[in-house]
């Protein structure tokens, strides 16, 4: 990892003045330009090079490296500890654990720095804050997530004024979390409130969101009027090439979409990927990736919408710290309606339903009870498409999340339950069938566990188990824990081998 060179501790005061501004700018490649040809005996004499070191390594994902930076650093506070290079350590500590998938490792090292950094640390507070609120919303933990948010606000007033560019990616990030977690209006507050004392060149960001705000309620005129604004201010924007390559196309695709013009919207994509591919951000490429893929499942044309698709999952294994999005099996389930396979689509919603019931996204929630709805519908179960609805309902007033395949699924409450004839599936081939969930359930069923018994035994929420038994009785017609566990036994579905 390194290579001797013959510095001594002046010129190492010289380099810890040089990385810290680098590191505040997020200009990783830069400190490990600087930093990989020094040996470990300079370094480990200052340990505040170290943290950039491993910041800057483990930021760039390259993790071995990073984790001997790290185990430096961790040798540095065996001789000299004290409180500000500790909690250093465990910033370090929870961006490995987020590399290695461990999101609950790394977001006890976020709080456990967030404890012990001095109060006047306030670049390494930020950060560790910044860390730890977004995995308090990965984690489902809402009350910690509002809480990191309060003191990232209160911290940005502590920052000098060329460091504050940083909280400009916690708003948006934390208005993102308020839509998936069903808190629109939320959301839509916190963003105008930042175009009111943020800077010209940050309110791009804000403009963009509250487009997309409008999007949802389908106010076509009002996300043009914050597009119009957002490109008045133009030559105002924070230089974010990369980002702006992006959500500019996403935007304007997204509009056309909703006016009915698909293939320009086609166009708008397909440009901006092939000028995207120039700034090498193989991370923001594949959210037009999943609009190209959408787009063509509107026009039903699936094997152009499966290529897409399978570019976007391709690019979700390259980019493993990304926490898991539920986007990528939405648009799964989507091409698995158009195809006519409700039940296949049925069991993945239950899966994700379970996830996003743990995490509390009420937003992903909406659309997942919308295409259950949807899918019921088109079986011809009018009784499981109404009660799908009201469940959507139950998580948010998105308007764009209740419609599935061009049908807005809250008419069916009010409109009865139908569709188009070319919109059914087949449900008598499918109507005995088990889902592997669905049998684990009711093998405890059967052994006489109560649900919230079920619950703790499959490590999912005591409602799940109850949705789970509520699809079973609607699709064989039946009501009660008995009759479901008599049918599947004379169905064959339950083996006698079965291990509890």
């Amino acid at each position: 990892m390194y290579i001797c060179m013959n510095l001594n501790t002046s010129t190492a005061d010289n380099l810890e003045l040089k990385c810290a501004p680098l590191g505040l700018r997020d200009l990783h490649s830069e400190i490990i330009d600087l930093l990989e040809p020094i040996s470990s005996e300079i370094l480990i004499q200052k340990p505040a090079l170290l943290y950039w070191y491993g910041l800057a390594l483990l930021s760039e994902s390259r993790l071995t490296a990073g984790q001997e930076a790290l185990n430096l650093l961790n040798a540095c506070l065996s001789d000299q500890p004290d409180n500000l290079n500790h909690g250093r350590l465990c910033i370090l500590r929870a961006l490995e654990s987020i590399f290695m998938g461990d999101s609950h490792a790394a977001f006890n090292y976020a709080r456990e720095a967030t404890s012990i950094l001095p109060e006047t640390a306030y670049q390494e507070r930020f950060r560790a804050w910044a860390t730890r609120e977004v995995l308090a919303k990965h984690l489902g933990a809402i009350q910690e997530s509002k809480e990191a948010f309060q003191e990232l606000t209160y911290l940005r007033q502590k920052l000098p004024w060329d460091q504050r560019w940083w909280f400009v990616f916690v708003v948006p990030n934390h208005a993102d979390w308020l839509l998936k977690t069903g808190q629109m209006q939320g959301s839509e507050q916190l963003l105008q409130a930042q175009l009111n004392v943020s800077s010209s060149a940050l309110n791009g960001i804000f403009l963009l969101r509250l487009a997309r705000i409008a999007l949802e309620r389908q106010d076509i005129q009002k996300a043009e009027q914050w597009l119009d604004r957002m490109e008045a201010g133009k030559q105002n924007l924070i230089r974010l090439d990369s980002y702006w390559s992006v959500e500019i196309p996403l935007m304007s695709a997204q509009l056309l979409r909703q006016k009915g013009d698909r293939q320009t919207a086609l166009d708008v994509l397909s440009e901006a990927i092939r000028n995207h591919h120039h700034l090498g951000s193989l991370a923001e490429l594949r959210t037009l990736h999943l609009m190209m893929a959408e787009i063509w499942l509107e026009q039903k044309q699936y094997d152009l919408a499966e290529r897409w698709i399978e570019l976007y999952a391709r690019h979700m294994e390259i980019w493993p710290r990304t926490f898991g999005q539920p986007i990528p099996k939405i648009i799964e389930v989507d091409l698995l309606i158009a195809k006519g396979r409700g039940h296949e689509a049925l069991e993945i919603l239950e899966m994700l339903r379970e996830q996003g019931e743990a995490r509390g996204l009420s937003g992903m929630l909406v659309q997942i009870h919308a295409r259950r709805a949807y899918v019921y519908a088109a079986l011809g179960d009018e009784r499981a498409a109404i009660r799908a609805v009201r469940d959507a309902e139950d998580y948010s007033d998105y308007a764009l999340s209740f419609v599935v395949q061009g049908v807005d699924t809250r008419r069916f409450l009010t409109q009865g339950v139908s569709i188009t004839s070319d919109q059914h599936m087949n449900s008598s081939k499918d109507q005995w069938t088990l889902s592997d969930r669905e049998r684990e359930v009711l093998v405890l069923v059967r052994a006489g566990f109560t649900n919230l018994e079920i619950a703790d035994s499959l490590f999912i929420a005591r409602n799940t188990v109850k949705n789970h038994l509520a699809n079973i009785y609607t699709r064989w017609g039946i009501a009660s824990r008995q009759d479901a566990v008599q049918i599947a036994e004379a169905k064959g579905l339950l083996d006698d081998n079965d291990l509890l």
